[in-house]
């Protein structure tokens, strides 16, 4: 699947610009997806990927997000280039830009591994980068956070 030159609104009730999975169900996973050059304001997290290995997020806006910029939960083998991400700046809580988590109800050690972050910014948030202790061999270059 190809998400490219897209506009995704969202408000306080939305959950994910975009969702890649049930975040729910690890059963269910999605590849070889390609999100490019879309713009993505608003709503709970700009991008969720849960249980999606190889997928590429390129060239993507992600602005005014209450909680998450991206958040991968048990999500590994990506690739994330030329992203913006700022996040909506509030006085409730941390904000995040980039999560990298994981872990399910029979308590496995998950954890999002082995992503490669290049060239992304992350602006005006209270995290920059959140990186939970099961998520290992992740590459980060050339960001900005």
């Amino acid at each position: 699947n190809t998400l490219e030159r897209n506009v995704f609104i969202g408000n306080k009730s939305t959950r994910a610009g975009i969702m890649i999975t049930d975040f729910d169900d690890p059963s269910y996973t999605a590849s070889n997806n390609t999100i490019s050059k879309n713009i993505i304001t608003g709503g709970y997290t700009g991008i969720w990927a849960s249980y999606a290995p190889q997928n590429l997020y390129t060239d993507n806006v992600i602005s005014d997000t209450s909680e998450y910029g991206i958040l991968f939960w048990d999500t590994n083998s990506n690739t994330v280039t030329d992203n913006i991400i700022r996040p909506m700046k509030t006085s409730q809580g941390s904000k995040y830009g980039v999560a990298l988590s994981g872990g399910d109800a029979k308590n496995r050690n998950i954890g999002s591994s082995v992503n490669e972050f290049t060239d992304t910014s992350v602006i005006n948030s209270d995290v920059k980068l959140y990186i939970s202790t099961q998520s290992k061999d992740n590459t980060f270059l050339r960001n900005n956070f």
